[in-house]
């Protein structure tokens, strides 16, 4: 199966790291510019946001509710027991040493280089000797690689509003109520809702069918990182 291509950051600035897509990316620099952000996807499971301290080895993943303005975030305490390998290999002309870890329900194979001291990484992943060059799950239904290495110049990672901290389970119910109704922010707050008319023009939005649309879309992306957090969706 092939995957699908995304551009993630991994911004390291003071001990800190930030790890967001492109779009999250431009969206957080727009909103310290402007205080307005871009709309994001309409699936939990696109969004990519992880912050990192790595003074207190905290580590935070931020949620941003589809069709609304609700943001929580959620402290990953699952410990990463890392094992080393003596295999190494070139990767990006990084000489670099394999390390394997139990995450989420999946296995997970890692490439990182000491040629780069910072025991940094995609997503959660990071406390290893150096940097973390590539990193994929057994089945490689994800798959982390490193493109590009570039200096960052500003003087903040410029983060999203953290929001309310919940525990999982608050965050499944939180997509369980969206999948019953993704459009609930919307109604009650009254928005006005239109869509492409096919004819150049606007129509009126129906809910019932964009909702079907939505929860089709969330049943065939129902493959996420913590596959021990899956959700069973009913049709």
């Amino acid at each position: 199966m092939d995957l699908p291509y995304r551009r993630l950051f991994l911004d390291i600035l003071n001990n800190e790291s930030l790890f967001r897509s492109e779009k999250s990316r431009d969206s957080d620099s727009i909103q310290n510019k402007t205080g307005y952000s871009g709309s994001g996807s309409t699936i939990f499971n696109d969004y990519f946001y992880i912050k990192k301290n790595m003074n207190n080895n905290s580590v935070y993943k931020f949620i941003s509710v589809p069709l609304s303005t609700d943001k929580f975030n959620i402290k990953m305490t699952e410990p990463l027991n890392w094992k080393l390998s003596s295999d190494t290999k070139v990767i990006e002309k990084f000489r670099c040493q394999k390390a394997e870890v139990e995450y989420g329900g999946r296995r997970w194979i890692a490439w990182f280089t000491e040629e780069i001291s910072i025991p940094e990484g995609p997503y959660i992943f990071n406390n290893l000797p150096g940097l973390i060059i590539q990193i994929s799950d057994k089945n490689k239904e994800y798959v982390f690689q490193l493109i590009k290495i570039k200096k960052y110049y500003h003087k903040e990672l410029y983060t999203t509003k953290m929001g309310k901290e919940i525990t999982q389970n608050e965050y499944e119910k939180i997509q369980i109520d969206y999948y019953n109704d993704p459009f609930a922010f919307v109604k009650s707050q009254n928005l006005k809702t239109v869509t492409d008319d096919g004819m150049g023009g606007t129509k009126k939005l129906d809910f019932r069918e964009m909702t079907q649309v939505i929860r089709e879309r969330i049943r065939e992306n129902n493959n996420p990182i913590e596959i021990n957090h899956n959700i069973e969706y009913k049709p």
